[in-house]
């Protein structure tokens, strides 16, 4: 239902049912469903006008992994509400929330936009390391050469782009699409 509301522009609608269904997630310990909620309200919240508060969210979600993390190590002064539960160790959040945290930050030209690309493109590369099968590599690579033509430095695109060209010939449509955004 919410991602019906989500196509039809109905945000305020889908951010609410989404925050209801990962309460309901998160009592059931089912975390990667979390994550996937988690993503689509953030996008609803994005969508509404409201891109500070849709940081917070995925911020608040950074927070709350990172401080079950120091819980699991035995940090006994690891809690879900501190603020600084980004200074110990960090978990690398699903690729998904990543790359549309730092789609928000970039849009909105919040503070924390840099550190939100580069955690995107950690979470990418943590992905690709862990691939063995080159076509799901160059599906990763693709992403991240998408996130660094538009949210990051285009400059860094290129050998990318060679890479995935080596594996699976870009058509000259996706040439000329991509030479486009790199401009």
């Amino acid at each position: 239902l919410a991602r019906v509301c989500l196509k039809f522009g109905l945000y305020d609608e889908t951010e609410r049912l989404l925050e209801l269904a990962a309460l309901v997630a998160t009592l059931d310990q089912n975390f990667m469903v979390v994550d996937d909620l988690l993503a689509d309200r953030v996008l609803a919240i994005w969508f509404s006008g409201r891109p500070a508060e849709a940081m917070k969210v995925a911020d608040e979600r950074q927070a709350e992994v990172n401080a079950a993390l120091r819980r699991k190590l035995g940090d006994t002064t690891a809690s879900k509400t501190q603020k600084d539960e980004n200074a110990g160790p960090k978990v690398t959040l699903p690729i998904s929330i990543t790359t549309l945290r730092a789609a928000v930050a970039r849009s909105a030209n919040l503070p924390k936009a840099d550190e939100a690309v580069a955690d995107a493109i950690q979470a990418i590369e943590g992905e690709r390391e862990s691939q063995t099968d080159p076509v799901a590599i160059e599906a990763i690579d693709l992403r991240k050469a998408w996130v660094l033509v538009t949210l990051g430095d285009p400059g860094t695109v290129q050998g990318l782009l060679d890479s995935v060209d080596r594996v699976s010939p870009l058509t000259d449509v996706a040439k000329a699409q991509i030479g486009r955004a790199h401009v």
